[in-house]
């Protein structure tokens, strides 16, 4: 990806879309967090959030994301980009959940931090949930997707959601 996504090409559009994902989770990631006894300062988590989430008002108000050829369903045509920006964001964070309760549930080591006892200790997926309904609360439409989501077999990957069958994305300038 170039230094400024050219999100016309779906490549740059998903890698785009990945990073403002990223600017979400990233204190749901950071192993810091964990310790509590350490004090977490959540300030530059807060601000590369609160940017990540100008950018996607942004996308939402200069691109429009369309289904080609328009589905069956139109109902799935409306709004698909601010749609799969949400989607894509509780599907990642399904894999991300999965994934940890998976290792726990194998005893596989994780992520780790170390207490105030200076205790080496692994994340748990306790502690990733809390982090993310915390972190997560104020995204629009997050909390009803999520109760959704949470329900589902988790993805396979964390790519973004595919288009319905027989169509393909694209990406617009909005006039």
């Amino acid at each position: 990806m170039a230094h400024v996504p050219n999100v016309f090409v779906f490549e740059d559009f998903e890698n785009f879309v990945m990073l403002l994902n990223f600017s979400e989770l990233v204190s749901v990631v950071t192993p810091s967090r964990y310790n509590e006894a350490d004090g977490f300062d959540n300030t530059a988590f807060k601000i590369a959030r609160q940017h990540g989430r100008e950018l996607r008002k942004w996308l939402n108000e200069h691109f429009i994301l369309s289904l080609v050829p328009p589905s069956k369903n139109r109902q799935q045509d409306t709004d698909v980009l601010g749609t799969l920006l949400v989607n894509s964001l509780a599907q990642q964070v399904h894999k991300l959940l999965h994934n940890i309760q998976r290792w726990d549930s194998l005893g596989v080591s994780s992520s780790t931090y170390v207490d105030e006892k200076d205790v080496e200790r692994e994340i748990t997926a306790v502690q990733v949930q809390r982090a993310i309904l915390n972190d997560l609360s104020d995204v629009p439409s997050f909390k009803e997707l999520w109760s959704t989501e949470n329900r589902k077999e988790p993805p396979s990957s964390y790519c973004l959601p595919l288009p319905p069958a027989g169509t393909r994305y694209i990406v617009t300038r909005r006039v």
